[in-house]
């Protein structure tokens, strides 16, 4: 029979317990959602929205002048920043230097 002794018990037992904690815990959300449901990330993302509801905009300049419009996705740099009321688009921009041929 192996021998065990006390230090390796413990130190067993010490690991498997932060392990355990490590994801115990769900990070902070960051990004908050208005009142009508519209969500923006990034520098100018949903900047000039007035009445529309229900929008997520990741990315600079993403849905920027849209207005009015609702249930629109964009995630990238500039995607969709011409759209200024049209309701339900999905758009994701991808950067030139960020393609693969």
């Amino acid at each position: 029979m192996a021998h065990i002794d006390l230090r390796s018990l413990l130190l067993i037992a010490s690991l498997t317990g932060t392990a355990a904690s490590a994801y115990a815990q769900q990070p902070p959300d960051v990004v908050n959602s208005n009142a009508n449901g519209d969500t923006a990330m990034g520098t100018n993302a949903l900047l000039n929205l007035t009445t529309g509801c229900c929008n997520t905009a990741s990315g600079l300049d993403a849905l920027q002048n849209d207005t009015t419009g609702s249930y629109n996705t964009a995630s990238g740099v500039n995607a969709l920043v011409g759209n200024t009321r049209k309701a339900i688009w999905t758009y994701s921009s991808i950067p030139r230097r960020a393609r693969h041929s």
